[in-house]
C-alpha cells in the first residue's frame, strides 16, 4: 500500500506559509503584550502553586486518556492482534512532538516508527490518527456548545454544526460497529470535561478567574483548539490558537492580559508534553529491559 496524500510531505510553499502565519500569529501576541506592558506588569498574576500543579497533573492525565481512546480506535477495526499501550503512548508522544516540524509528514512517520513494532504499516497509522484528531475535535466542540456564554452564540453553532457532521461521519464510518464508535465519541467528550477543568484550573492559578466562569472557560479553549485545527497549514496549529484564545480571553481581561496568558498557556501545554515524552522513554526503556 502506498502512502496517503495526507501524509506526504507538503510542498515547500505550503511549510514557507504555515511558518509565516505562526511566527506573525506569535509576534502580534509578543507586540501586544510588550505594548501594554504596564497594563500585564499591573495585573495581578497569582501562579498559585496549588491549583497550577493541579492543572498539569490532570493535563497529562487527559493526554494519557487519549492515547488509551487512541487504542480503543484501533480496535475498533479487529486488528489481528491487540496493541500495548506503551508502544502507542511511544508513538504519540513522538507523533506530538514531530507535529510542531512544518510538513505534515513527520507527525505520521514518527508515529508509523514507533508503531512499527506493533505491525502497523503506517497507512493504518495515519488514517487511525485523522479519525482519532476528528474524534477529539468532536468532543471540544460539544464542550464548547456546553459551556459557551450567549455572547459567542455565533461560535456556538458553528461548534454544534461542526459536532454534527463529525458524529455522523464517525458513526457512518464504523456503521458495522456503531454502538462502540459510539462510546468512542462520548469518552472524548469526557476527556474534553476534564481538558476543560485542567485550563480552568491554570487560569485560576494565573489569573484568579471565579469558578462560575470555568464552563466558559472550557469553551475558549475548546474553540480555540478547533482554531488551531483547522489551520491546517500551521505546524501544531501554533500561533493561531493562540491568537483565537487571546481573543476569547479579552471578554474578561485587558487585551495585553490576555495575550500574555494565552503566550503562557502554550508553555503549558508543551511542559504536559513533554511530561508525556518523558514518560513514554522511561516506559520504553522498562519494556526493553524486561524484554
Amino acid at each position: 500500500m502506498g502512502t496517503p496524500p495526507s501524509v506526504r510531505n507538503a510542498p515547500r510553499w505550503q511549510r514557507w506559509v504555515g511558518g509565516l502565519v505562526a511566527a506573525s500569529a506569535l509576534g502580534f501576541l509578543l507586540v501586544n503584550a510588550v505594548r501594554h506592558g504596564r497594563e500585564v506588569a499591573a495585573h495581578a498574576w497569582r501562579f498559585a502553586p496549588v491549583p497550577l500543579l493541579a492543572s498539569l497533573v490532570l493535563h497529562v492525565a487527559v493526554l494519557l486518556i487519549g492515547v488509551a481512546l487512541w487504542r480503543e480506535l484501533l480496535r475498533l477495526r479487529s486488528l489481528d492482534r491487540d496493541v500495548a499501550y506503551s508502544v502507542l503512548l511511544r508513538a504519540w508522544a513522538w507523533s506530538s512532538a514531530a507535529r510542531y516540524v512544518p510538513g505534515a509528514v513527520w507527525q505520521f512517520l514518527a508515529a508509523g516508527l514507533w508503531a512499527r513494532p506493533a505491525g502497523l504499516s503506517l497507512p493504518r497509522v495515519a488514517g487511525s490518527l485523522i479519525v482519532h484528531t476528528a474524534l477529539s475535535l468532536f468532543g471540544a466542540c460539544v464542550v464548547a456548545v456546553l459551556g459557551a456564554p450567549v455572547a459567542w452564540a455565533p461560535w456556538r453553532w458553528a461548534a454544534a454544526a461542526a459536532a454534527g457532521g463529525v458524529a455522523a461521519g464517525a458513526l457512518f464510518w464504523a456503521r458495522r460497529c456503531w454502538p462502540r464508535m459510539a462510546l468512542l465519541l462520548l469518552g472524548h467528550v469526557g476527556s474534553w470535561v476534564l481538558y476543560g477543568l485542567a485550563f480552568a484550573l491554570l487560569v485560576q492559578a494565573a489569573l484568579g478567574a471565579p469558578t462560575t466562569r470555568w464552563p466558559a472557560l472550557a469553551a475558549a479553549h475548546a474553540l480555540s483548539f478547533g482554531a488551531g485545527l483547522l489551520a491546517v497549514l500551521v505546524p501544531g496549529g501554533l500561533g493561531v490558537r493562540e491568537a483565537a484564545l487571546w481573543a476569547l480571553l479579552a471578554t474578561w481581561w485587558p487585551p495585553g492580559v490576555s495575550a500574555a496568558f494565552a503566550l503562557v498557556a502554550r508553555l503549558w501545554s508543551l511542559i504536559a508534553e513533554l511530561a508525556v515524552l518523558a514518560l513514554a522513554v522511561v516506559v520504553g526503556r522498562t519494556v526493553m529491559r524486561n524484554e
